[in-house]
């Protein structure tokens, strides 16, 4: 139901479904966000994605990875 809601929100906005969810694992745990991103192996990509999801619980089947690539590409880095 929620997932549901969020999408028709996301329907009326310009924003990504996969932005939206990186917006909200940066929300709730920055560290989280930024682990996807900065992933350096397939296997630590995917456990950080699934950490990802149990913070931020969407429906994922259609999510583009070029779309969740840009969307964590605008992540702020360490400076």
């Amino acid at each position: 139901m929620i997932a549901s809601l969020i999408a028709l929100s996301l329907a009326f906005q310009d924003v990504t479904p996969e932005a939206a969810f990186v917006a909200c694992v940066a929300e709730k745990d920055m560290d989280a966000a930024t682990a996807i991103r900065d992933a350096d192996s397939q296997d630590t990509f995917e456990a950080s994605l699934m950490a990802a999801f149990a913070l931020c619980p969407v429906e994922v089947a259609e999510f583009s990875m070029k779309n969740l690539f840009d969307a964590l590409a605008e992540l702020p880095t360490a400076e």
